[in-house]
C-alpha cells in the first residue's frame, strides 16, 4: 500500500544542507536524475543538488532504458545514484566523466562495491524516507550519523540503547525526522513519536522506528543486520533471510545474484524457502513475469542447485537450507529499481516444485 509522509521544510533543509555537504554537492557536479518520481531518491537527485548549485541532468525515458551510458558521456555526468539492483544491469565501467557514484536502496554485495570501487568513488547511503530521504552516507556499514542521532534499541528494554555486538532495532531522531504518515494516525503513532526537551516547541525533537535491525561494533559504529521482514518463522526456528542471501552469494560467481523467499504454494503444502538464482544480472529489467523464468535445461538447474546446497550445508544448519531452487534469467525490479520480492514469489507460485515439468531444482535432504 503506498504511503505518504509528511516532511516540512524545516527537516527538508536541514537534510539538504547536511547532506548535500556529505556528498560533496558543494562542488557543484552534474548530477544524474535517473530515480522514478514515485521514488523518495528522487529528492536527493533535485532539490538537494539545486540547493547547492549543482546541474541537474534529466535523461528521456527512452534513453533511461536503452542508452543511459551514451547520455551520462553525452552531458559529462560526474555523479549519479543507483540501487544495487539496478548498477548491477547497467555497464558504469564504460562512463568517461562518472567520477563518484552513492548506492542506496537496498544493501549492497561486497563484490559489487569491490568492483565498482576500481572505478570510481564509491558512497552507501542510508535512510528511510520518513527521515527526509538518506539521512547517513558512509563508505561502509553504517558507521555514525550525520545530521540525526541514530541508536538501537535493546530487545529486552526498548528505552534502553543496545549493548555491543547485540541486534537490536535501529532509531533515528533528530531534525530530519518527519512529522508522521499522511491521513494514518494509528501507524503514526506505532512508528513516530516526539519527547519534549523543554517548553518550548522549538526543543522537541522527533524519533523514528525504522524496523531495520542492527548491532554496534566495539568501536561504536552501527552495523546493519537486515531489517525485520527478512525475520521469518519455519516450523518454529526463527530465520534471518539475510544470512542466508549471503552465504548463498559467496557462492555464485560475479554476475549472478541469489535471494531466498519463504513461499507458501497453497493452504494443504508447508512453508518452504525458495532460492532464486539470478543468472545474469546484467539484464535485470521491468519485465513480464512469463520472461523471468530461465530456459537453462533441468540438468543444468540440478547441478547447479545440488553443488550450491553441498556447500550450504557446510556453512548453515540444516532448516536454513532452501530447497527448491528456482533459475530466474534477470531478476525484476520494482519502479524504484529495487528487487521485486513480491515478483520473485508470484514467478514460484506460478511453478510446482513437485511437478518434474516445471523448471525447479527440489533436492531431499
Amino acid at each position: 500500500m503506498p504511503k505518504g509522509v509528511v516532511i516540512e521544510h524545516d527537516q527538508l533543509a536541514a537534510a539538504a544542507k547536511q547532506v548535500g555537504q556529505a556528498l560533496g554537492f558543494s562542488e557543484r557536479p552534474h548530477i544524474l536524475q535517473f530515480a522514478s518520481y514515485s521514488f523518495d531518491v528522487c529528492i536527493l537527485e533535485t532539490l538537494f543538488g539545486l540547493a547547492h548549485g549543482c546541474c541537474i541532468c534529466v535523461p528521456t525515458e527512452l534513453q533511461s532504458r536503452n542508452d543511459i551510458i551514451g547520455f551520462i558521456n553525452a552531458t559529462n555526468m560526474s555523479y549519479a545514484v543507483f540501487t544495487p539492483s539496478a548498477l548491477s544491469a547497467i555497464p558504469l565501467r564504460q562512463t568517461r566523466s562518472l567520477q563518484s557514484h552513492l548506492i542506496g536502496g537496498e544493501e549492497p554485495p561486497l563484490d559489487l562495491l569491490k568492483f565498482y570501487s576500481k572505478y570510481f568513488g564509491i558512497m552507501i547511503a542510508y535512510g528511510p524516507a520518513e527521515c527526509t530521504v538518506p539521512s547517513y552516507v558512509y563508505p561502509r556499514d553504517l558507521g555514525t550519523s550525520i545530521c540525526n542521532r541514530m541508536w538501537i534499541r535493546d530487545p529486552q528494554n526498548p528505552e534502553q540503547s543496545a549493548s555491543v555486538d547485540t541486534i537490536g532495532e535501529l532509531i533515528i531522531e533528530g531534525p530530519t525526522v518527519g512529522r508522521g504518515y499522511l491521513n494514518d494516525h494509528a501507524r503514526t503513532a506505532e512508528q513516530f513519536d516526539a519527547k519534549y526537551l523543554g517548553f518550548k516547541p522549538s526543543q522537541m525533537i522527533r524519533r523514528y522506528r525504522t524496523g531495520d535491525m542492527a548491532r554496534y561494533d566495539a568501536n561504536g559504529s552501527i552495523i546493519f543486520s537486515g531489517t525485520k521482514d527478512e525475520q521469518i518463522k519455519l516450523n518454529g526456528r526463527r530465520i534471518e533471510l539475510g544470512e542466508i542471501e549471503y552465504w548463498l552469494q559467496t557462492l555464485l560467481p560475479t554476475g549472478e545474484r541469489g535471494k531466498v523467499e519463504l513461499v507458501r504454494y497453497n493452504q494443504s503444502q508447508a512453508e518452504r524457502l525458495v532460492a532464486f538464482i539470478c543468472l545474469n544480472a546484467s539484464r535485470s529489467h521491468q519485465e513480464p513475469r512469463a520472461e523471468c523464468i530461465s530456459q537453462y535445461s533441468k540438468d543444468t538447474c540440478d547441478q547447479r542447485a545440488r553443488s550450491i546446497q553441498q556447500y550450504l550445508r557446510e556453512l548453515l544448519p540444516e532448516y536454513m537450507i532452501p530447497t527448491p531452487y528456482m533459475p530466474v534469467s534477470r531478476s525484476p525490479l520494482t519502479l524504484s529499481s529495487k528487487l521485486d520480492r513480491h515478483k520473485l514469489r508470484e514467478l514460484a507460485l506460478n511453478l510446482s516444485p513437485d511437478d518434474p515439468k516445471d523448471n525447479m531444482s527440489v533436492l531431499k535432504s
